[in-house]
């Protein structure tokens, strides 16, 4: 996955180019183990192609979110335009100020107010 000329390589090589690497935090693999760490404005996720993906992934998500959301608006972002319902069920605790689909990128902005 980290080979040259893979995906995540050309990220890490952008991201230097385009001066955001400090900015940016790129978890490949397992997610749960970084909940803690960092405070989130955005959160992309890759692993959300399906119904059964987001289920999958929504307790990390959440504890992710629920970090991040006591101190600003947190955005969530994924490659499943399909993803507004199950999201919006994911996220239920929150208010939704926003939500657009770009491409196949869907993307939902949650709050507390």
């Amino acid at each position: 996955m980290d080979s040259s000329g893979s995906m995540l390589n050309c990220l890490h090589g952008q991201l230097f180019q385009q001066n955001l690497h400090h900015n940016v935090t790129i978890v490949a693999g397992l997610t749960k183990n970084i909940v803690s760490m960092i405070n989130y404005h955005l959160i992309w996720s890759y692993a959300a192609r399906n119904e059964d993906d987001i289920i999958k992934n929504a307790d990390t998500w959440k504890r992710l979110v629920a970090k991040s959301i006591k101190e600003h608006n947190i955005i969530f972002c994924c490659h499943y335009v399909g993803a507004g319902k199950t999201l919006t069920n994911v996220f239920n605790e929150y208010r939704i100020l926003s939500n657009v689909t770009v491409d196949n990128i869907y993307a939902i902005e949650l709050s507390t107010d």
